[in-house]
Order: structure tokens, then sequence, then C-alpha cells
């Protein structure tokens, strides 16, 4: 049978490692926000030197001119420089703008999960069929904010010649984080997706456009 002093011993004990936990837990917590805070700063530096050297090197042409092929569909003989600015041994494409949430960022030719560190991705599709997705990480200076943005608003596209184009947002959605096949849903109805994960990454939040004419 536990004495008093027993039973005081173990509340004490157990409130002990209760107090343990709970300093490791906010330990961890800080250490994971420094963390994320500095890949945020970095991705947020180099993002802005990419538009940068994009704004530098673009060349206005006629707004009624025909668009580029930037589907990725072309072979590598066919692709030329006329296609894609690179910066850095990458290509991209244009730069994406939402006043909404006060972000500017550059957006590679093609995708690939360590390219999102530096830039919004062209997912799929393109300019000239009507039907480009773009992507990107919920970083802060990135799509954070992308929930904040509402039906209505307007988002710009400056592709690779200078050329900037005007879509408004006009269905906002939320699908799992494994519904690729959703993504490429109902294309005839929008111009132009964009989407990111939310902070658990079991969903994505989509921006559905269309261009303004």
């Amino acid at each position: 049978m536990l004495t008093v002093a027993s039973e005081n011993a173990m509340k004490i004990s157990r409130s002990g490692v209760l107090i343990a936990l709970g300093i490791v837990f906010l330990l961890s917590s800080a250490v994971l926000e420094t963390v994320n805070m500095s890949i945020d700063r970095r991705a947020k530096e180099k993002s802005e030197h990419i538009v940068s050297e994009l704004r530098d090197r673009m060349t206005e042409i006629p707004a009624d001119s025909s668009f580029p092929d930037i589907s990725g569909n072309n072979s590598a003989d066919e692709e030329t420089s006329e296609d894609f600015i690179i910066v850095d041994d990458e290509r991209y494409c244009g730069i994406l703008t939402i006043p909404e949430i006060g972000v500017e960022l550059p957006v590679s030719y093609g995708y690939s999960y360590d390219q999102m560190s530096e830039s919004l991705c062209r997912y799929s599709g393109s300019l000239e069929t009507d039907d480009m997705i773009i992507c990107g990480h919920n970083y802060r200076s990135f799509l954070q904010d992308l929930d904040q943005v509402n039906e209505g608003d307007s988002i710009f596209f400056t592709d690779h010649r200078g050329v900037s184009y005007e879509f408004a947002v006009n269905e906002i959605q939320l699908i799992g984080g494994y519904e690729h096949r959703k993504l490429l849903e109902g294309g005839s109805d929008w111009d132009l997706s964009l989407f990111t994960c939310n902070y658990s990454g079991y969903y994505r939040y989509v921006l559905r456009c269309r261009i303004l004419k």
C-alpha cells in the first residue's frame, strides 16, 4: 500500500516529466520556426534576384502577337532561346503577380520539386492552349496567403517577352493532396490555375482564373 509520501513523490515525478516534455516541445517548435524562417528568407532573396534578372532581359513586343509554345511538349531540337529566359542555368517562362497579397514571383519553364524552393513552376499546360497550371510552395513569401485571394481579384502573368496578361479569379477550390486528376479537370472553364498546399499538406488550395480580353 502506497504511503502519502510515496504518492506525493510520484505526482512530483509525473509533473516533472510533463514539464520537461513541455520544454522540449517549446524548444523544438522554436527551432522549427527558426529553420522555416531561414528557408523562407533564402527563397525570398533568390526569387527577387530572378525577377530582377527577368525584368532586365524582357523585351516588350505587341500584345496581339501570337503566343509562344511553352507547353513543354517541344523536343530539345525545337526549343529556342525565344521560348524562355535562362537565369542561373534555369529556364523561366515569366513572372506571376498577385496584387491582393503583394507577391511577384518568377515562374520556371518546367516543374521540379527542388526548383520550387526558388520559384513557382509551370505544372502543366500553356498560355497558348489556355490551360496553364502554376504551382508553388506555401512559403510565407510565396503562396502562404493564397487563401486571402477572392473571386474577382486580378492575377497578372508577364511572359518571357515582357507581355503582361490579366486574369480574374472565377472559382476557388479545395482538393485533396493526392487528387491530381482534379487539377486537370474543367480546362474549358478556365485559362489559368494556381495552386499551393495548405500547412498540413493534406489539401491543395486552387484558384481557377479566366483571362480578361
